[in-house]
């Protein structure tokens, strides 16, 4: 091994402190599962299967488990329509074997917790490495990537928006997000995206003309999460056209053909990319769950990509004065351009209903490039100055954001008695009866759905489909859940407005057998509106299932399939 070899190797190793970072980050995402597994350890509480974000979102990944651990392939559960599989996932076909090793479907989601978020500090690691050598600005840079977070305070006070959407968009500028909130899948996305960059970077300077690993990496990433694929074939072809476009040639070692390497890594990434695009034109279940998302999520604006950004993108300015000597460089300034300049034009086109997912792992690049440019500004202050900017940067940049939003996870987890909000971590004991009693039940059919969080859980713990479940994968999700509430309500609403049809032919005309009740609405008013239609009630304490008699006219069915999306069928 040559003296250079060494040295880059030497380079390439992280230091104690850095070392002691990545465990932090580590620990910082298992905040949420830990508080989880400590009241239902010492409380008894009964966990839903959520680890963060939204419940519905958590129980949709985990039934996507169950039917690929089932069928490989899967389908969506959550509405009566007849199960189409046609959604192949890596994350999922993975959790899904882990269950068939015998691990528990929660746990084999959870799992991904840690392992992506020590992939991502790894990703993180190799793309600061390749633009800073060692010392101070390296582990500063690491650190701010890791740890870059707006806090909520200062999201919540930003005008002309609500507080989810910005409270969102900061989630996805947040490196470790994903892996804290409850989305691993997008985790290992990012880590997968550094790596591929970092790749890109080293193969493309040594004068390597094909990877089957670095197409392997790209084409993963955008298997994983689409938005960070486009990002990623994007900064590379950006790289490319600059190269050739400035003669930057001393950015790489030569060769016959460099711009191979390029082309067959976004070939490679391309292929999820048209996967997920065919999905979204082709599948029902994909085409509504693009128009609830429409309906549902508010606007983000493109300038509050920038707003959020700004406090490294500024600093990150000046690293523009600092000489290309290398394709990492010139990967680590088109990764963030490319990426805002991504979620600003889906912004202003209106083309997708979540722009900002564009962004992230953005605060990596970013925070080198910040690193570097404060570096070069202070190079002729005295050290002490340069530490004292340096240990600012890192307080008010990544302590008070990640300690805000940690902070938020931990009032998630200990909300008051059995209820959190958004992501429904915890469950009474009489509604898992009642879950548990569908799941035996050999009555065939759906359940109507629509009461609160236990509906999302329906396809979990029964394996039955639910009319709805879902704010977005249940067609016409804003719909069926005004009509589910107007049924459980009663009398005499639900004979003038659930088209013109009282609360039983309805209830059989969407295709459902079964209504089932959480200990949180009451079900007395539903089986009075029900009337003659209820053909057996089943208490479990505070929780009800009602099972509805069988059968409806094809005109009613038709009706509903209308107005209500899908194509209602008895089961």
């Amino acid at each position: 091994m040559s003296g250079d070899d060494r040295a880059n190797r030497r380079r390439s190793r992280p230091s104690a402190i850095e070392v002691s970072i990545m465990a932090l980050a580590v620990a910082a995402s298992m905040v949420t599962v830990s508080l989880i597994w400590w009241r239902v350890r010492t409380e008894g509480l009964i966990w839903t299967g959520s680890v963060g974000g939204l419940l519905d979102d958590s129980m949709q990944y985990l039934t996507w488990i169950k039917e690929s651990s089932q069928h490989v392939v899967a389908a969506n559960l959550f509405t009566l329509d007849p199960p189409t599989r046609v959604f192949a996932h890596p994350g999922i076909m993975a959790s899904a074997l882990l269950h068939r090793l015998g691990l528990p479907i929660p746990f084999s989601y959870a799992v991904w917790i840690p392992l992506s978020a020590a992939a991502l500090c790894a990703g993180a690691f190799a793309v600061v490495s390749s633009v800073i050598e060692s010392g101070w600005a390296r582990t500063v840079a690491l650190a701010l990537g890791l740890f870059y977070a707006v806090p909520s305070f200062v999201t919540g006070a930003i005008p002309g928006t609500t507080d989810v959407i910005a409270g969102l968009m900061a989630g996805d500028i947040r490196t470790l997000a994903p892996a804290s909130s409850g989305y691993p899948y997008s985790a290992l996305g990012i880590a997968l995206a550094c790596f591929s960059l970092a790749g890109y970077s080293r193969l493309r300077s040594a004068g390597v003309r094909f990877s089957p690993w670095l197409c392997a990496g790209v084409l993963v990433t955008g298997w994983l999460q689409p938005w960070l694929g486009a990002t990623v074939i994007l900064t590379i072809a950006a790289c490319e056209i600059v190269i050739r476009a400035t003669g930057l040639s001393r950015v790489a070692a030569g060769g016959r053909r460099p711009w191979i390497l390029a082309a067959g890594a976004s070939a490679a990434g391309s292929v999820p990319i048209v996967y997920y695009w065919w999905l979204g034109r082709t599948d029902p279940s994909w085409i509504a769950s693009e128009r609830n998302l429409d309906l549902i999520a508010g606007v983000q604006h493109w300038w509050l990509v920038l707003l959020l950004l700004a406090p490294l993108a500024i600093p990150a300015l000046l690293a523009l004065r600092v000489r290309v000597v290398t394709t990492a460089d010139l990967v680590t300034r088109a990764w963030p351009s490319v990426a805002m300049a991504q979620a600003i034009a889906l912004s202003v086109s209106g083309l997708a209903n979540s722009p900002s997912h564009a962004l992230r792992g953005v605060a990596i690049p970013l925070s080198a490039l910040a690193v570097i440019g404060v570096s070069r500004a202070t190079v002729r202050s005295p050290a002490a100055m340069r530490a004292g900017v340096a240990i600012t940067a890192v307080v008010a940049l990544a302590v008070l954001g990640s300690w805000s939003a940690i902070r938020g996870d931990v009032r998630a987890v200990r909300g008051p008695g059995l209820t959190s909000v958004l992501a429904g971590y915890f469950m009474p004991r009489d509604d898992q009866r009642a879950l548990d009693w569908l799941e035996r039940s050999s009555l065939p059919g759906g359940v109507l759905g629509g009461y609160g969080d236990i509906s999302a859980m329906v396809p979990l713990r029964t394996g039955r489909q639910v009319w709805m479940g879902h704010g977005s994968w249940s067609p016409n999700a804003p719909g069926r859940a005004a009509a589910v509430a107007l049924i459980a309500s009663g009398p005499p609403c639900c004979q003038q407005l659930l088209l013109m049809m009282d609360a039983g032919r309805f209830v059989r005309a969407t295709g459902s057998r079964f209504l089932l009740f959480p200990c949180s609405i009451p079900s007395a008013p539903a089986i009075k509106a029900l009337g003659s239609d209820v053909e057996s009630v089943h208490r479990f304490g505070c929780a009800t299932v009602i099972v509805v008699r069988a059968g409806a006219a094809d005109a009613d069915r038709a009706m509903v399939d209308r107005f209500y999306g899908g194509a209602a069928t008895d089961r």
